[in-house]
C-alpha cells in the first residue's frame, strides 16, 4: 500500500524514522497538532476518515519549492497493491 499526492509530480507518503507516518491538522501544520501513525493502512484509515487533514510527503525533485518534505492537503490518493 501506498499514499501519494500528485503535484505535477508524484510524491509518496514519507515514514519518518521509527515513528512512523505524520498527519497534519488543516488550521495548524505545526509539531503540537500531529497525529503519528507506525503504519501506512493506519495513516490512509485516518486520512478517509478526516479528509481535511494532510500527510507529510517526500522531496520532490522538479521545482525547486518542493525540495523539501511538505504537507500535502489535496491530490491525496492511497493505491492498495
Amino acid at each position: 500500500m501506498k499514499i501519494y499526492c500528485h503535484h505535477g509530480e508524484v510524491r509518496e507518503a514519507l515514514k519518518v524514522d521509527k515513528s512512523g507516518y505524520r498527519c497534519y491538522s488543516p488550521e495548524d501544520a505545526e509539531v503540537s497538532d500531529v497525529k503519528k501513525f507506525r503504519t501506512i493502512e493506519a495513516a490512509a484509515v485516518f486520512l478517509i476518515r478526516n479528509p481535511d487533514w494532510g500527510i507529510l510527503v517526500e522531496a520532490g525533485s522538479t521545482f525547486a519549492e518542493f525540495e523539501k518534505p511538505v504537507v500535502a492537503y489535496h491530490s491525496l490518493g492511497i493505491d492498495l497493491k
